[in-house]
């Protein structure tokens, strides 16, 4: 997209809330939806692996409760406490995602 077109865009989007919202809320509708747009961007490369379920699951440490063992770090440790099972947490050492037990 060239800058004409970028600007074309936005300002068919000013024309479509124009008669929904009232002039001086245009900033209540346009910085959330913006703020929510750059989360998708920002999101995007895990959102297809979110969506599979393709993280694997940490490895329970016996007798260690709230430790797990990362499965792309073996011999490393995590503690994972107050994370409820299924969370994604990043392994501090890869920064990789898997899942709490």
């Amino acid at each position: 997209m060239n800058h004409g077109e970028i600007v074309s865009f936005l300002w068919g989007v000013a024309d479509l809330i124009r008669d929904t919202f009232k002039r001086g809320k245009y900033q209540d509708v346009i910085l959330p939806l913006t703020v929510l747009r750059r989360i998708d961007c920002v999101l995007a490369p895990t959102k297809t692996k979110v969506a599979k379920g393709d993280y694997p699951y940490g490895i329970p440490v016996p007798g260690k409760p709230h430790l797990v063992e990362s499965p792309y770090s073996p011999g490393k440790y995590i503690d994972v406490e107050g994370f409820p099972p299924g969370t994604e947490v990043k392994d501090p050492y890869t920064d990789k995602i898997f899942l709490v037990p």
